[in-house]
């Protein structure tokens, strides 16, 4: 008998000895900007999340309403270790918001809570910058315009040619009217008439000279070349 109670007491005092094993603790939210039932100037651009341990990305959401009860178009939340930003809108009425979130902490548990802050004023959307509108060209008044005549376009445009081909016949063409020009120069007008004129006087005058030299032969250089050849004997 005392033996058993020896034994008894000796486990005893080994589970007294024997340090505890701490459970697993789930991931704590340790603060928020803004901070819980604060009162804000105006609403902020982003919220604020830090929990004592790094939370998982998977299963986040935070759900935030305006004074209305409506909720708002936050962005989606970005979670880095233990801190969780979620951007906010740029125009944000004034009153009180209620934040909901949830996140996954460590061990893999859900982790749930919510909290408000109150706005003394709104925020209005940052309006973008104005776009210059491209320059714009005026045109031409109709009085600037310079519009050639129908004859002018024409001959602008014959003498302008648009290939080798074009060119080689413009220059036979001015080549041909040259030529035709010389010739009617030449061959019409008074001048030619008087060079003719000149030229059968001239003419006439040649012939007279020679017939008057042909006339002028005398008997006696007839005679003289008869004695130069004896007349022949017929034997």
């Amino acid at each position: 008998m005392p033996v058993r109670i020896l034994r008894l007491l000796l486990v005893l005092g080994a589970l007294l000895v024997l340090p505890t094993v701490p459970a697993a603790a789930h991931d704590e939210l340790v603060s928020t900007t803004p901070a819980d039932r604060a009162t804000v100037d105006v609403p902020p651009g982003e919220l604020q999340l830090v929990f004592s341990q790094p939370v998982l990305g998977v299963g986040t959401q935070v759900v935030v309403e305006d004074p209305d009860g409506n909720l708002i178009a936050a962005g989606e939340p970005q979670v880095a270790g233990g801190q969780v930003v979620v951007p906010l809108p740029d125009a944000l009425p004034a009153g009180q918001y209620r934040v909901r979130w949830r996140v996954t902490s460590g061990d893999g548990h859900p982790v749930t809570g919510e909290l408000r802050f109150i706005a003394t004023a709104g925020t209005t959307a940052v309006a973008a910058p104005p776009v210059a509108p491209p320059p714009v060209t005026a045109a031409p008044a109709p009085s600037d315009i310079k519009v050639p005549a129908p004859g002018v376009a024409a001959s602008t445009a014959a003498a302008e040619p648009t290939s080798d081909s074009a060119a080689v016949r413009t220059v036979e063409g001015a080549a041909s009217t040259s030529a035709a020009t010389t010739v009617d120069a030449v061959t019409s007008g008074p001048s030619w008439l008087l060079l003719a004129a000149a030229g059968g006087c001239a003419l006439i005058a040649v012939l007279a000279v020679a017939v008057l030299a042909a006339g002028s032969r005398t008997p006696e250089r007839v005679t003289a070349r008869a004695d130069r050849w004896p007349p022949r004997t017929e034997g």
